[in-house]
């Protein structure tokens, strides 16, 4: 496999991590404490769905190209189901301009994902995975983009003395 699975597979984790830490949605606005409540409880999820994703990709054989492809599909679909779920959120107004930055930030890295695990479809060979990491475009500035919006979030609730962890690898 190349040495680009590892980092690239560490980032997507990361990201799932603070991404899924969004939470659920609902129909009111939630106060300050309710909003990073949620965030913080749905971490622990995303903790789980990350490790299991861990130890597939730990259990992969050399060159079990369409097991990669598998995981990176699911990686793609974890980081965009919870970027939804935060998307539903009604934020209070403190987060608000923090909260759609993390949420526009996290659909295009969930876009980028989606993209580069549907190019892994038709990887038969190292080189192919080669080539399909050089078709990557924007993972890094992505990644980027979140952890400094993830930091604004912290931030912002350690400004109203509120203790969160959200994950940022920033």
């Amino acid at each position: 496999m190349s040495k680009l699975i590892v980092p690239l597979l560490a980032v997507a984790t990361v990201l799932a991590l603070v991404t899924v830490a969004a939470a659920c949605g609902g129909d009111e606005e939630l106060t300050l404490e309710e909003y990073f409540q949620k965030m913080q409880a749905i971490s622990a999820e995303a903790v789980q769905e990350t490790n299991t994703l861990d130890e597939k990709f730990d259990a992969l054989e050399e060159n079990d190209f369409s097991g990669l492809q598998e995981l990176f599909v699911g990686n793609a679909a974890l980081i965009a189901d919870s970027f939804g779920d935060m998307g539903d959120l009604d934020p209070p107004v403190e987060v608000e301009d923090a909260h759609t930055e993390f949420v526009e930030a996290g659909e295009h890295m969930a876009g980028l994902m989606k993209t580069f695990s549907d190019d892994l479809a038709d990887v038969d060979s190292t080189s192919e995975l080669d080539e399909a990491f050089g078709r990557v475009v924007g993972l890094e500035a992505a990644s980027a983009r979140i952890d400094t919006a993830c930091a604004v979030l912290e931030m912002i609730a350690v400004e109203n003395s509120i203790q969160v962890d959200l994950d940022c690898d920033y």
